[in-house]
């Protein structure tokens, strides 16, 4: 007989409530190095985006979120008993917080056998060990990995499992987004993490904050002119991909599409490379991860850049910091859209061979419900992309969650195209092309596209 899913009891949650909230760190680095503060002469004009001849126009501007609903898609444990492999890369302070629930997932459906195994090579993963005999039928992964997993037939689409809905009634449209991969839904979102800006309260009010690029310039200027030893914001801005994003995205870039496409040959590449040539003039000449860390630490930069990683550090060094959504993008109006790396769960074509599918997306379900990912973000402060979860009160009460949900809703997923392997260096080495000067910013910007379009020749 199935047995109704119940959210998780009160004593859970007063249990975890106790747990220290922190973001996920990445793996300890070096110390930084020394700032370094050489300062640019300032070009005469910093008022203003330079804007491209043609204005152009965003693609796939955000949508508004969808309002969350009042409760969670019905959901009954399976009927046939099952056992069923998982294979995760959870840290551990997440597994201890997982366990809780999955015991709660025992309790309420004795008939599926949970075995959990933690890996920390699932993103170099062999297809011959994957659907091996000992393979699992559930594994971690990040969005940006199903495309190549998909095309490998290394996980199977979920869409006959999850019913018409294809997740959109449970989940944030950007995560959703996040776990599909040409038409179809490879993955059940469980988390997002993206950028967005961090102050220092002690250095700036909120109602000073820019609200557009245009006025992030101006104001840039203005800061450099009062302290001359110090810069309005900081981020790694010379040569990366993954932080240039926002621009691009906002201009009206398509970053690469399922099939390979990528748009940065374009007035909107052009609008979005003008004003990352624009921002050098208002940041340090050499500036990276590093150096923008030390700058704002220092007291030296009231703004940064940055993911919920940081927060820890931030925490640690005793700085009063506040979060806010990265400027409007003036050239178009679009608000600064930011990559989102989606955490999901998928499933291989393991679970179907072995008659437990049904089961596996079961429990998926369950890891990714209201209840778990509440949880989760007391607990560990992972940003839920359930949308019962990113409205609970419980959720909204964390500020610095809820601050990175709300610019995870303005941004766009990591893409699942295994032609994304082609941008990243392309991107960075254009990206300091029109921060070092080395060519015209419209040169620099097709040169993206050539790198890119290159290698996306030789991987088809």
């Amino acid at each position: 007989m199935n047995r109704t899913h119940c959210i998780l009891p009160i004593l859970l949650a007063l249990t975890l409530a106790l747990i220290s909230a922190c973001a996920k760190q990445p793996a300890p680095t070096p110390a930084p190095p020394t700032a370094v503060l050489t300062r640019p002469t300032p070009s005469p004009a910093l008022t203003a985006t330079p804007e491209p001849t043609q204005f152009p126009t965003p693609t796939d501007a955000p949508k508004t979120p969808t309002a969350a609903p009042t409760v969670e898609m019905a959901w009954e444990c399976p009927a046939a008993s099952a056992t069923l492999s998982l294979w995760h890369s959870w840290s551990d302070q997440e597994l201890a917080t997982i366990q809780v629930i999955l015991d709660e997932y025992r309790q309420a459906c004795p008939n599926v056998e949970l075995q959990l195994q933690s890996r920390s090579d699932l993103a170099e993963i062999s297809r011959a060990e994957l659907l091996g005999k000992a393979g699992p039928d559930i594994m971690t992964q990040r969005n940006r990995d199903i495309g190549r997993l998909a095309g490998s037939q290394m996980i199977v689409p979920l869409d006959s499992y999850l019913g018409p809905d294809r997740l959109t009634d449970d989940y944030v449209s950007v995560a959703v987004a996040g776990v599909s991969y040409q038409d179809q839904i490879y993955g059940v979102p469980a988390s997002m993490e993206t950028i967005t800006m961090i102050y220092n309260k002690d250095l700036i009010r909120e109602d000073e904050l820019p609200v557009d690029t245009d006025d992030l310039l101006k104001k840039a200027a203005i800061w450099s002119s009062a302290h001359p030893e110090s810069y309005f914001l900081v981020y790694n801005a010379r040569n990366d991909a993954y932080f240039s994003a926002p621009w691009w995205q906002a201009a009206g870039v398509t970053i690469v599409d399922d099939q390979g496409h990528t748009t940065f040959r374009s007035d909107a590449g052009y609008a979005a490379g003008n004003f990352i040539h624009a921002l050098r003039q208002v940041m340090p000449e050499e500036i990276d991860y590093y150096i923008a860390d030390t700058l704002f630490k220092e007291g030296k930069a009231p703004m940064i850049i940055n993911g919920p990683w940081y927060i820890a550090e931030l925490e640690t060094a005793g700085i009063d910091f506040g979060l806010r959504n990265l400027p409007v993008f003036s050239p178009t109006g679009v608000p600064a859209m930011p990559l989102v790396d989606v955490n999901c769960l998928v499933m291989t074509p393991n679970a179907e061979a072995r008659n437990v599918a049904t089961a596996a997306v079961n429990v998926m379900r369950y890891l990714t419900g209201a209840a778990a990912q509440v949880a989760l973000a007391a607990a560990n402060g992972t940003v839920p992309t359930n949308q019962a979860a990113a409205h609970a009160p419980e959720v909204q009460a964390l500020p610095v969650i809820a601050a990175f949900g709300a610019q995870s809703a303005l941004g766009k997923p990591i893409p699942a195209s295994p032609f994304m392997a082609a941008l990243w260096d392309a991107i960075a080495r254009g990206v300091e092309c029109i921060w070092t000067g080395a060519s015209e910013v419209n040169t620099c910007v097709d040169d993206i596209q050539t790198l890119a379009e290159a290698d996306i020749a030789g991987m088809k």
